[in-house]
């Protein structure tokens, strides 16, 4: 599968668990993520710390 920042990539429940790994493994990558999750506090960190962006 090819991984770059030419993709975009929603995660839902990206905020902990199984969906923030997913989230930092992907922008690890260079992928584009936006992170959507009903936990705003962490929802906003994980983005911050991997450049996405959070969506309640």
């Amino acid at each position: 599968m090819k991984l770059d920042s030419s993709i975009a990539a929603v995660v839902t429940g990206g905020a902990s668990g199984l969906g923030e790994a997913t989230v930092r493994q992907l922008a690890a990558h260079g992928v584009k993520v936006a992170i959507f999750d009903m936990n705003e506090a962490k929802g906003e960190e994980v983005a911050k710390d991997v450049g996405g962006e959070f969506c309640k």
